[in-house]
C-alpha cells in the first residue's frame, strides 16, 4: 500500500489482510505493481515525476524492513 505523505509503503499480511508494517519508500510514494512471481514491488514516486523505485517483497521480517 503506497502513503503518498508521509513518504511510506505499507506492508500487508496477506493471511490477515492487516498492515504490519510502514516502510519509508522514496518520495510521495503513490502506485504499486508486484512481479508475476511476487518477488519485487516496484513503488511510482509521485514527487519525483518519472521515477520507480524496487524493493524485494521476499525477503520481508516484521520489525526489520525489506
Amino acid at each position: 500500500m503506497a502513503n503518498a505523505d508521509p513518504d511510506t509503503v505499507g506492508v500487508i499480511d496477506a493471511a490477515t489482510h492487516t498492515i504490519v508494517e510502514h516502510i519509508s519508500f522514496g518520495d510521495g510514494p503513490t502506485g504499486i505493481a508486484l512481479t508475476p512471481d511476487g518477488a519485487r514491488a516496484y513503488v511510482t514516486n509521485n514527487a519525483v515525476a518519472g521515477t520507480v523505485g524496487v524493493m524485494a517483497t521476499t525477503v520481508f521480517e516484521p520489525g526489520h524492513g525489506l
